[in-house]
């Protein structure tokens, strides 16, 4: 069943949005320039999945956030393990701090969205409780992100 309302149409917008910036956003941190290559041709393949996804096979729209979801998720493991085979503080590091806040968000969210979808054929009321869990989410989230800021801001008034 494909959920149709102007909430969705105004997602699938967003959803192009946010690939791009935070594709950006990793492309600039990431030093390795295989996974700079990688970022450069995996963000038009997921922009046209979802294209495909969501316009052109007219399948439901949480398919596109799972890609989404995993995208981000393999992308944050990409520079968490650059930060540990570098010898500098990851605790200092305010790309740390955000990246961690990016890799908890979706990956959590992966499963609540799976879950939810899977639970919304059955009980909508039940999945309606459990998508509260996401509110919880994104307190961490940008709590993780503001953090990174402060960090950013910490090491720029000591330079």
């Amino acid at each position: 069943m494909k959920i149709t309302s102007p909430f969705f149409e105004l997602y699938n917008y967003y959803s192009y949005f946010e690939i791009c910036i935070i594709s950006i956003y990793f492309f600039l941190i990431i030093s390795q320039k295989i996974f700079k290559l990688g970022i450069i041709f995996t963000t038009p393949c997921v922009f046209i999945y979802i294209f495909l996804i969501q316009q052109v096979l007219n399948l439901p729209n949480f398919k596109a956030i799972l890609v989404t979801q995993i995208y981000f998720v393999i992308l944050s493991i990409f520079y968490l393990l650059q930060i540990l085979k570098s010898n500098e503080n990851f605790l200092l590091n305010p790309h740390f701090w955000i990246v961690t806040g990016i890799l908890f968000f979706y990956s959590c969210f992966f499963f609540i969205s799976g879950f939810i979808s899977f639970i919304s054929t059955k009980d909508i009321k039940l999945a309606t409780k459990i998508f509260q869990i996401n509110h919880l989410l994104n307190i961490i989230y940008y709590s993780l992100i503001t953090y990174g800021f402060i960090c950013q801001a910490r090491l720029a008034k000591r330079s």
